[in-house]
């Protein structure tokens, strides 16, 4: 189980104003905040991947988003 530790309203508020909506999190902000670098792993259930081999075939034009040929 990860820590866990407890912050203020104040805090929080500040953290909240140093989000970007849908895409940070409270960890996110304070790894930005104290300059650390992104985990190497993912650990969240659906958080954002790089782009895989598919894109650059759909970059290239040959083949289309959604398309089944």
């Amino acid at each position: 189980m990860a820590p866990r530790i407890e912050i203020d309203d104040e805090v929080f508020k500040c953290l909240q104003d140093q989000t970007a909506p849908f895409v940070d999190t409270p960890n996110d902000v304070l790894r930005r905040v104290l300059g650390l670098s992104a985990p190497a792993v993912a650990k969240e259930p659906g958080a954002a991947r790089p782009p895989g081999n598919l894109a650059k075939l759909v970059n290239a034009g040959l083949v289309k988003p959604g398309g089944t040929d």
